[in-house]
């Protein structure tokens, strides 16, 4: 940390390893909001004031059992939190948007227009206006306005695109590598496919990074055809915090491929069985 106001610009060391993930939310003064995975491997939010002689960091939003915290963002007097869902009814590796006031109460949800991901929300912590992108696997990548004071939100642009969105169908489900994990994997067709049919597979294990729901041009036009486009949240990602990362990285690694290769089989397996609400899928093409 540097004071530019100083003409010596002295600095001051807050955090002296990249052991963890730090991430600024904003600040309101010297005092800043800021996650990080620090002692909490789903996440966390902390504060500290720079005003401090010697700053500390004092938990605001303490870690959860059913989410993991990723970023933050200050507008209209609230905190704005991303969080990717753990366990809501047997639907994983989607986001969702809690409020919390500066003190670090809960205030409510910010409903969003399907299962989907969304990016921080970008505004200023005094105004009642900001904007956030929006996207999921049947839904192109749109902005939205959000009013902070009414917890609104509106489209404010979004792109045409020629393809009838009311004929793609989403489906998420488990299955399990040797080891008996639950992976979870999403599943997009064209609501009248319902027999074999060849299926791109795809997924990324590797540096943190979360496989969540978003709109893909390339795999519509697949879908679009009569192709399945599947993606399967294997581990080695972010998908559920540190641990999901740390069980498929370094010695672990075999985990990831592991994952992905029980994917496929469960593409074929699953596929072959005839089932309401089931696309039936087999002999997947993979693609990684």
């Amino acid at each position: 940390m540097v004071d530019l106001t100083d003409p010596d610009w002295p600095v001051r060391t807050l955090v002296d390893t990249f052991d963890d993930a730090w991430l600024l939310a904003g600040n309101i003064g010297t005092k800043l909001f800021l996650s990080t995975q620090n002692g909490a491997g789903r996440g966390k939010f902390v504060t500290v004031d720079l005003a401090d002689p010697e700053p500390v960091f004092t938990e605001l939003i303490p870690e959860r059992d059913d989410a993991v915290l990723r970023v933050g963002a200050l507008v209209g007097g609230r905190l704005v939190v991303i969080i990717v869902i753990i366990v809501i009814n047997m639907v994983d590796a989607k986001a969702g948007v809690k409020r919390y006031k500066l003190d670090g109460t809960p205030d409510g949800v910010v409903e969003l227009s399907g299962i989907g991901s969304t990016s921080p929300f970008v505004g200023r912590p005094g105004d009642d206006e900001a904007f956030f992108v929006f996207t999921s696997h049947e839904a192109p990548t749109s902005i939205y306005r959000y009013d902070v004071a009414a917890n609104t939100s509106t489209v404010w642009a979004a792109p045409k695109v020629p393809v009838d969105l009311d004929r793609i169908v989403v489906e998420q489900r488990f299955y399990s590598p040797r080891d008996g994990t639950q992976v979870p994997i999403f599943i997009v067709r064209r609501v009248d496919v319902t027999g074999p049919s060849p299926t791109m597979l795809t997924g990324y294990g590797g540096f943190s990074i979360p496989t969540v729901p978003l709109y893909s041009p390339a795999a519509m036009a697949w879908v679009e055809q009569g192709g399945v486009y599947a993606v399967a949240n294997i581990r080695g990602g972010g998908e559920y915090g540190k641990a999901w990362h740390d069980a498929g990285r370094l010695r672990n690694k075999q985990n990831t491929f592991d994952d992905f290769s029980a994917a496929g089989e469960f593409l074929k397996v699953k596929g072959s069985r005839r089932r309401r609400g089931w696309s039936s899928m087999a002999n997947p093409t993979v693609a990684s």
